[in-house]
Formats: C-alpha cells, structure tokens, sequence
C-alpha cells in the first residue's frame, strides 16, 4: 500500500508552487519504486507434529514485520498431489509467517524475501494442543477387523448400521455379519480426531439366497418335503382339501 503525498487539486491559470511539482514527483517516483521491485513466491508445508500428517486447514498468514507500507498476505492451499500453501506476490522485506489451526499451537516463522523476486519453500511442524489422532481408512475390511483397527487406535466404535438400515450392537455382533466389508465410516479416514472418538460404521448385509419354488402338484407330502429340504427350503403348513 502506497502512502500517497498531499496533492492539492489545481484550477486553470493556477500557478504551480515548488511543493506541489514535488509532491507530484515524490508520488511518481514512490509507484516506479513499487513497480520496479520485484514479487516473490513462498511455499509452505504444514504437518502435525508426530503423526507427520498434512494439516490442511490451517490458516497461513505473511504478516510484515513491525507494520510498514507493505500488505499482508493470506496463503491458499493447493490440496490433490500438491498439498502445500502457496503466497503470491510478496513484496522484499522481512515478515512474520504464522501459521493457525484448531487443536494445534500458534507457529510462528520469520522469514526474508529478498529484492531478486526468488522463491521460497518451508516446512512447518504444529505440536497438538489436545490429545488427536489420524482416523484410519476402514473401508473394505471386515467389519470385526476394523472395530479391532479402531479400538487399537483409541477410538471408541458406537454405532454399527447394515444396509438395510438395522443397527447391530458393537457387543453383539451376530457370527454370520463379522466378516460384511465397511461400506462407509464416521468420522472419515484421515480426519484429526480427539481420543475416545465415537465411530459410526456402516457395513454391507447378508443377501439371502434365493431358489425357484418348484411345482409340487400330484406329489405326496413326503416327497414334496424331500425336494423343498433339497432346495434349502422347509415345509410350512399344509392343509389337507377333501374330495
């Protein structure tokens, strides 16, 4: 941001005094001064301490150290196979980076640009304010060995639902279910989660077989019961009609 000196509007046949024309070429000179140095780039990289995982909410800021005419700036971030924070357009100088994101402690990183307009790349590590964990990708495995997975991890599996939208008990889980695949999962994989988080789990159903029902007509029960067990099936009631 440029500090603009007093320029006093002028009407025709005004005479220009010394201070005005210099005040014009004070402000003349201070934008070829802007324009002619040259902006640099940073990249930043921030990981949560320990688990080495990309924080990828955090807020990065290039803040001028001890104010001055220079403007702050707010990094985006670059996710997909980037995943680093990018300013643009930094004016040489020295600033303070500080880097912001919930669960984990204020970093703060000084840093230099310099007048060649170069680039820049740092990695920055945030130390937990709170006891958080990675939330481990669940999906595809049985649901008895992702409940071990994470139960192993320090969270806490609450909520069990098939895709028929029945719920089964985590303590309870009937012997047939233990080896349905998980479908989807809450919190998802790879979200920073506190200890004891509840998991929600949804898991595929058992899909019954289904068979063609013969036609049993002229059989005696005997043999009708014979060819439905040989099938899977069961004889229900019957009922005997009279001639």
């Amino acid at each position: 941001m440029l500090t603009v000196p007093p320029l006093i509007e002028a009407k025709p046949g005004d005479p220009i005094t010394a201070e005005g024309w210099n005040n014009i070429r004070t402000a003349v000179l201070a934008l070829f001064d802007v324009l002619n140095k040259s902006f640099g780039s940073l990249t930043v990289v921030v990981k949560a301490k320990g688990a080495g995982t990309i924080v990828d909410f955090a807020t990065v800021t290039a803040v001028p150290t001890n104010g001055g005419e220079r403007p702050f700036r707010i990094a985006q971030f670059a996710g997909a196979s980037v995943q680093l924070y990018q300013i643009q357009n930094l004016l040489p100088g020295k600033y303070d980076l500080v880097v912001e994101a919930p669960g984990f402690a204020k970093e703060v990183r000084p840093i230099v640009m310099d007048d060649t307009g170069s680039s820049q790349q740092l990695s920055i590590e945030m130390t937990p304010t709170e006891v958080t964990l990675v939330m481990p990708n669940l999906f595809g495995l049985p649901v008895n060995v992702a409940m071990d997975q994470a139960t192993s991890a320090g969270l806490i599996v609450a909520r069990i639902i098939d895709s028929y939208g029945t719920d089964i008990a985590p303590s309870g889980i009937p012997e047939p279910a233990k080896a349905s695949p998980v479908l989807n999962q809450v919190p998802e994989a790879g979200e920073f989660v506190a200890k004891n988080t509840p998991v929600q789990l949804h898991i595929s159903a058992k899909v019954a077989q289904q068979v063609k029902v013969p036609s049993l007509a002229g059989l005696t029960i005997a043999e009708a019961k014979a060819q439905l067990e040989a099938l899977g099936l069961v004889v229900g009631e019957t009922n005997t009609i009279g001639k």
